[in-house]
């Protein structure tokens, strides 16, 4: 077996052959080896292969802060470059041609700006120095979490879907809605200034809306306005920062029993047939009037009054009196009339009256006088006896059925 090394081209050729008895080659087998084009050298002598790789030289370029790798094979090179900042400067070392020198300014903040949009959550820093340059930076929308597994978000400097304490506040006092917080008065806890408010000594209390304070003795409340033993005093209004500026005092008489104690006056007035009833109180006296009940004619009825009684008393009493219009009735006057001829007349024959007396129909009938005589004198006979008797005949009229003699 024989092998024989050849080279060309950047290929190295290994050929093996098996060798005969006689001396001739009976078979032969060969592999190459071949260089990436430049990056490899192969070469082929004696039996052997030699591959030699490329290297490569890093160095600095004139161009500030720039460096180059360089191929030994010719390949491209390579280069990378430093560039400063606001603060940082990059230069080229004098004395040593592979060296580059960073430099930084030696500054100190001098202040920072911070600003939130309220509408996107971006936060954005502006931060001086003492060379007078600034930085500037902002973030993306910026959440805060809350809730009790701080599953809830919402954008910084939005609003959050949470009670404020002005609202907590609001809700306590509509959950107690009174608060007792004591006696006020000249033998109470606190006093009531000159202008309405709670004392303690000589520093008014905050008041609240719904406090409560009970009166020990006569407490003005008001510029007419009086509370006594035992009353209570509520106080009501606006609050601002917590607190009425202004009190409005509700006044409840829960302890005077005689203020509640009111009676009523019936004040009569004959001129206008009218009774007035007005409230007393027991405690306030003469505190207005109730009501009034007046009197007035019909159509054809009259009304008249009287008073009696002690005037603006309550046993005072007003005696009313209606009657009727008066009906008119013409008499005649003068001769009665002859009836020595036979006449027709309307003469009321039926009234009717209501259950109050009044008149509600009359009834008329036509009748005829007429006028007779008789021919012989009448007697009248007894009949037991016989005798006669004479009858001594009137003049009259006749109406219907029945005879009238006059």
């Amino acid at each position: 077996m024989k092998q024989y090394v050849s080279a060309a081209n950047n290929v190295a050729t290994v050929r093996t052959t098996l060798t005969q008895n006689d001396g001739n080659d009976a078979k032969a087998v060969q592999f190459t080896v071949t260089g990436s084009g430049s990056t490899i050298d192969v070469k082929g002598a004696d039996g052997n292969i030699t591959l030699t790789g490329d290297t490569y030289t890093l160095g600095r370029t004139s161009t500030t802060g720039e460096f180059k790798l360089t191929s030994a094979l010719g390949q491209a090179a390579s280069s990378v470059k430093l560039v400063g900042g606001e603060n940082v400067t990059i230069t080229n070392d004098a004395n040593n041609t592979n060296q580059i020198n960073i430099a930084a300014h030696d500054t100190t903040n001098t202040g920072a700006v911070l600003s939130l949009d309220a509408t996107t959550g971006k936060l954005t820093v502006k931060v001086n120095d003492s060379n007078g340059d600034n930085v500037t930076a902002s973030t993306g929308e910026i959440k805060m979490k809350y809730g009790a597994a701080g599953n809830l978000t919402a954008p910084i400097g939005g609003t959050l879907n949470v009670y404020s304490k002005t609202d907590i506040d609001g809700m306590f006092r509509d959950l107690n809605g009174l608060t007792y917080v004591g006696t006020v008065g000249t033998n109470g806890t606190y006093t009531m200034g000159a202008d309405f408010k709670i004392y303690n000594g000589s520093t008014a209390i905050a008041v609240h809306n719904g406090d409560m304070f009970l009166a020990a003795g006569d407490v003005k409340y008001g510029a007419d306005a009086t509370a006594h033993a035992g009353d209570l005093l509520i106080a009501t209004g606006s609050e601002t920062n917590g607190a009425l500026s202004a009190i409005t005092w509700t006044y409840v008489p829960s302890g005077d029993d005689a203020k509640l104690d009111t009676t009523y006056n019936f004040n009569g007035d004959e001129s206008t047939n009218s009774m007035t009833i007005k409230t007393i109180s027991s405690f306030d006296g003469d505190i207005g009037v109730a009501g009034k009940i007046t009197f007035k004619a019909g159509d054809v009825t009259t009304v008249s009054s009287k008073v009696s009684g002690t005037t603006n008393d309550k046993n005072e009493q007003l005696e009313v009196t209606f009657g009727h219009d008066a009906v008119e009735c013409d008499n005649a006057t003068g001769a009665a009339i002859d009836l020595t001829e036979s006449a027709d007349m309307n003469v009321i024959t039926g009234v009717t009256v209501n259950e109050h007396g009044h008149v509600e129909k009359v009834t008329t009938s036509k009748v005829s006088a007429v006028r007779y005589s008789l021919s012989a004198a009448p007697s009248l006979s007894d009949s037991t006896t016989g005798a006669q008797t004479a009858v001594t005949i009137k003049q009259g009229i006749k109406l219907g059925a029945n005879d009238i003699v006059y």
